[in-house]
């Protein structure tokens, strides 16, 4: 599906989102031009403080407040980004009641100038029509920008919300997977205690998912034919592979899924594990 969104309404929103990591890691100030949710610079305190505490230094902030929402009709949608990675599947299929549209966003994990993209999206539009959910994908650079001044391990979940930032006429509330559990926290992009912080007004964002470890919802993705048909977990794409299975995240979702008895299922990972390699 593609859809734009109303010209200019939140770009202020999602430009503070994008560019706090980046000012913050430079040391400069940032200034914001246009009106920003009355919401989200209420937090920024809260936001700034806890990426100083991951070591970015606080910087000043300026950015007119926005008293009214620009958008009034009522929004009943509810998002998930969607990589086709263990955390979003499992974050879709435990959630699927509540669910109306999932995001898929290339130019993050896969490149813009990748090969993978193709075969990618056919899997994300694939499963979405599975699973009966709409799919919307969005194009874009921000992570050619971003890599300059600050590691996207800090930054992606910023990145995020940057995106949906700019549907919050559509969105009520929109699902952030987790990456890990509450036990295994640590300095990260995406967290329980930042994602929420991000919200608006008109659109509120869930860390959703820390309640599991990976090995749990690789146990869940087991049940599910539509994951291990479209199942993508590999960032290193080793020979131009959709998922190469050999590097460090590939074996250890295969351990999983292997114990969960489920690896011989799985279309898109080999089928035996080296032990030499795990």
């Amino acid at each position: 599906v593609s859809y734009r969104p109303t010209p200019g309404a939140f770009a202020s929103d999602a430009a503070l989102a994008l560019l706090l990591p980046a000012a913050m890691q430079a040391g400069q100030p940032l200034r914001v031009d246009g009106a920003v949710s009355a919401r989200l610079l209420d937090a920024l305190p809260s936001i700034e403080a806890l990426f100083a505490a991951w070591g970015l230094p606080r910087v000043p902030v300026s950015a007119r407040r926005r008293r009214r929402p620009p958008w009034r009709r009522p929004r009943r949608g509810t998002a998930c980004f969607f990589s086709g990675g263990v955390d979003s599947f499992y974050s879709v299929l435990t959630k699927r009641a509540e669910l109306t549209q999932l995001i898929f966003v290339h130019g993050f994990d896969v490149p813009l100038d990748s090969e993978l993209r193709v075969s990618a999206s056919r899997a994300a539009r694939e499963a979405a029509a599975a699973i009966g959910l709409e799919l919307i994908e969005v194009e874009t650079d921000l992570r050619r920008l971003i890599d300059r001044y600050v590691s996207w391990e800090l930054c992606h979940g910023a990145a995020l919300a940057s995106v949906a930032l700019q549907f919050q006429e559509r969105f009520r509330r929109v699902l952030i997977p987790s990456t890990h559990s509450y036990a295994h926290l640590i300095p990260w992009g995406s967290h329980p205690l930042l994602d929420p912080l991000w919200s608006t007004e008109l659109t509120e964002f869930v860390h959703d998912g820390t309640h599991a470890t990976r090995v749990e919802k690789c146990l869940a993705l087991a049940d599910s034919d539509i994951a291990l048909r479209h199942l993508r977990v590999c960032w290193e794409n080793r020979d131009g592979r959709y998922n190469c299975g050999e590097c460090e995240k590939c074996l250890r979702t295969m351990l999983s899924l292997a114990a969960a008895g489920a690896l011989d299922r799985c279309a898109t990972l080999p089928h035996r594990l080296d032990p030499e390699a795990v």
